[in-house]
């Protein structure tokens, strides 16, 4: 009987073993591919969509198409819990799968329910109904406020920026974010001046502590909007903890540079849900997850056929490009950096090369 990988989320690393298996790479095993929806969007492309750069059919990804050109089998569900011992994943749709080796490469992002229920202006821009709804209901006229998402939330402030300067639009951009968090210290006045000069209001080392009405209310301020997109914040999923599997303080899932977990080597993972335990300060940006999805695919296959396999070592310098709208992006390289319109063309390249990849 054939072994059986089960592959849990839709993370890069994930979409990569299904284009290496679609590119004709042979495995023994039947895989199986959990995750919770059949459709999502690549949300690197999400700020030149809102700009009006991109067209929605472009960014959405088909999860069970990409499954089944692969030759994986797809499953809709949401794990629940683990049994390491006995081999079983139980999902929230009420089936249990059966695994010889299982990989983790989940979104550990979510949003605090208050913020949810309050109003309806608020807007997720990871939902693709939100997203679509934002775009035809021209949601981004009036004020908007951003908060949350790290780089991602300061890429949406200056596309709706630009969005609004096409249009004709006199709204202002309120962006709640901890730039001195979200980037490195050399870089932190050059995206601090690019937001001013973009005529963005930056509410800087504040969170938001609740939303009434239309207004979000932080530490020591309160602001209105007409619409208000709440960016998920990096959370550990309680599955692994209460999985009784390793896990960090922050309840995401150790694992060695091999993306195997220790005490349990049938069990793999990458991406935001793990942590290294070599490397825990490891950021998790897309250097790092390219080369992790590479690991990943021959390091299962090493594990069921000829014992083989690959040790993970990160980048030590990795490229950022951060998108500012108007075709135009900050690159940095190290302490090095550029900003105009061929940093943003290297972008765009590199996300559409993405997208080819992965569909």
């Amino acid at each position: 009987m054939a072994e059986k990988i089960l592959l849990i989320g839709g993370g890069y690393s994930h979409l990569h073993f299904l284009k290496r298996l679609k590119e004709g790479e042979r495995l023994t095993s039947d895989v199986t591919l959990l995750l919770p929806k059949k459709t999502d969007i690549y949300s690197k492309m999400l700020p030149g969509l809102l700009e009006g750069i991109y067209q929605f059919e472009q960014l959405e990804l088909d999860f069970v198409k990409l499954a089944t050109d692969a030759g994986v089998t797809f499953v809709k569900g949401k794990p629940l819990s683990i049994d390491a011992k006995q081999k079983m994943v139980l999902t929230d749709e009420g089936e249990i799968l059966n695994f010889d080796v299982v990989s983790f490469d989940m979104d550990s992002a979510s949003i605090d329910p208050f913020i949810l229920k309050d109003t309806s202006g608020v807007i997720d821009p990871t939902h693709n109904e939100q997203v679509q709804r934002l775009i035809n209901e021209k949601r981004m006229t009036g004020q908007v406020v951003i908060a949350g998402g790290k780089h991602a939330g300061i890429e949406l402030s200056f596309s709706i920026q630009a969005w609004k300067e096409k249009n004709g639009d006199n709204g202002k951009v309120i962006l709640i974010n901890r730039l001195r968090e979200q980037t490195e210290e050399a870089h932190q006045s050059k995206i601090s001046q690019l937001i001013q000069r973009a005529g963005i209001q930056l509410v800087d080392d504040e969170e938001v502590q609740r939303v009434d009405k239309n207004e979000i209310v932080t530490q020591s301020s309160a602001y209105s909007f007409d619409t208000f997109l709440c960016l998920p914040t990096s959370k550990a999923s309680k599955l692994f903890r209460s999985s009784k599997l390793p896990v960090d303080e922050k309840g995401k899932l150790i694992v060695e540079d091999t993306l195997q977990v220790k005490q349990f080597p049938f069990i793999f993972g990458t991406g935001a849900s793990v942590t290294f335990r070599d490397y825990p300060n490891l950021p998790c940006n897309h250097a790092s997850l390219l080369k992790q999805g590479s690991v990943l695919f021959d390091n299962i296959k090493g594990y069921l056929q000829s014992g083989e396999g690959y040790r993970y070592t990160p980048p030590k310098r990795t490229l950022s490009i951060l998108s500012t709208g108007n075709r135009k992006a900050l690159l940095s390289y190290g302490k090095l950096s550029m900003f105009g319109y061929l940093p943003w063309l290297l972008r765009d390249r590199i996300d559409r090369k993405s997208i080819g990849l992965i569909n």
